[in-house]
């Protein structure tokens, strides 16, 4: 429900955007905007059953369109190559493989001169290379389940720092939510990151 929820204000809040009065003149600021970043994500999902608090390590890229002075829409994506296996007796079964965590949103705040805050909303989907699976414990098949996508919802703030007109640094910090198939329901999960980007 709250995944939900979250999906219909986000929908709601880009009409709102597009439908809105004329935009404000881009002089002072850049219309879009490129960048890296390194990010962390605390995955915890299933930590009953493995390590728990495990720190992600993984980065991408991000593109950006500024709206106006103070709202912009942006795509991202992450990659965290980490892949979990587990040791239970004389098994050792895999958990979750690899990660792609791909995101489509708003961000809204303030911007000066030299610095901006904003909050952010960012529906998407991570796609797992494997997840758990139990027929190796159960009658000795395979541990190996077939990727999945699931939906995945990008909530925080961002601050952004400007040492000169066409540069960008970037800290983000905020909870993922992912909405898990099968056993696992939905998780919320603290990711970070920090990056540079171009603006033109």
């Amino acid at each position: 429900m709250r995944v939900k929820l979250l999906l219909m204000l986000t929908i709601a809040l880009g009409i709102q955007l597009s439908a809105g009065g004329p935009a404000q003149a881009q002089s002072d600021v850049s219309r879009f905007e490129v960048g890296a970043q390194y990010s962390l994500l605390n995955f915890d999902t299933f930590a009953g059953f493995s390590e728990a608090h495990r720190r992600e390590s993984g980065g991408g890229g991000r593109f950006t369109i500024n709206l106006n002075k103070y709202v912009a829409a942006e795509a991202q994506i992450d990659y965290f190559p980490n892949e979990d296996i587990e040791r239970i007796g004389p098994f050792n079964v895999p958990l979750w493989g690899s990660k792609t965590l791909t995101v489509y949103g708003f961000k809204a705040g303030i911007r000066r001169d030299r610095f901006g805050v904003f909050a952010k909303a960012r529906p998407g989907f991570i796609h797992f290379s494997e997840v758990p699976g139990f027929s190796c414990i159960i009658g000795g098949g395979s541990c190996r389940q077939p990727a999945h996508n699931n939906f995945a919802f990008d909530v925080g703030g961002v601050f952004e720092y400007y040492p000169s007109r066409r540069i960008v640094v970037r800290v983000d910090a905020g909870d993922t939510i992912i909405r898990h198939r099968r056993f696992f329901g939905t998780s919320s999960e603290f990711q970070s990151s920090i990056g540079v980007g171009l603006r033109f």
